[in-house]
């Protein structure tokens, strides 16, 4: 198809997820996700909700997703202005056992930041240095950003 120079949309996509989880080819199904997801096709086109409904069905047929397909979503969700379903969707990372890595607390943070939830992203990167996950240079660079964005320069002090 696209060496036709014809691209599948979302419903394409989806449809051909759904066809390859349903015979079992859960990883091929991944794949296709992974391919979905470097266009930004849900996103790019503000379909949250059928982002949500093949991440439940690649889980419903057993696909175990990694720190990168969440944080896509994550990610997804905060640039959507979802902001609680990003929390809930993290929540349940720690939930399900899974630890998260430095890039999906980074895609948290930022979207905590981008919304002047300065508090809550800064218990979160407390958190994940508990965690034994160390902020690298892009958490402390968006956290201070931010706290210079909102005039708090005693909260900068801290960080640089």
């Amino acid at each position: 198809m696209m060496e036709q120079n014809i691209f599948p949309n979302v419903v394409t996509f989806n449809m051909l997820i759904d066809a390859l989880c349903k015979e079992g080819r859960t990883g091929e199904a991944e794949g296709i996700l992974k391919i979905m997801v470097r266009r930004d096709g849900f996103f790019r086109n503000r379909k949250i909700g059928e982002a949500i409904k093949v991440f439940r069905s690649m889980q419903d047929q057993g696909i175990v997703p990694n720190n990168f397909i969440y944080s896509i979503l994550i990610n997804g969700m905060c640039k959507a202005g979802k902001i609680e379903d990003a929390r809930k969707l993290f929540n349940s990372i720690l939930a399900n056992g899974l630890k998260p890595n430095v890039q999906l607390y980074n895609t948290m943070i930022c979207g905590l930041c981008e919304v002047a939830l300065l508090d809550e992203a800064e218990e979160l990167l407390l958190q994940m240095d508990k965690d034994g996950c160390p902020p690298n240079d892009l958490t402390f660079n968006v956290v201070v950003r931010a706290f210079l964005k909102r005039g708090d320069r005693h909260k900068v002090k801290i960080y640089l």
